[in-house]
């Protein structure tokens, strides 16, 4: 049987408040990378598939010899829906 572990991130929200900043998103999500590295190493792979405009790059570092992981990354769309008075969390 192939397992793979999906991993979907929002490290810097397109949203004004928030329950956290976003260096404790990046922490949650570095931690639970860590976990996954002394849990499994590279034995199964990680697609981390986040959806901002953060800088992955510290992250990749860290991890880059510790999981068998693979970065995707998807900026939100710049799309202005008020002409509909909507904002973009709407469309979907």
């Amino acid at each position: 049987m192939k397992l793979a572990i999906l991993l979907t991130a929002t490290i810097k929200p397109n949203v004004v408040g928030g329950n956290f900043s976003i260096e404790e998103r990046k922490e949650m999500y570095a931690s639970t990378l860590r976990f996954y590295a002394k849990s499994i190493g590279k034995k199964y792979p990680i697609v981390f598939c986040e959806n901002s405009t953060y800088n992955l790059q510290p992250l990749k570092d860290e991890f880059a010899n510790r999981l068998k992981i693979e970065w995707l990354q998807f900026p939100p769309l710049q799309i202005s829906c008020h002409k509909w008075g909507k904002d973009t969390t709407n469309i979907l």
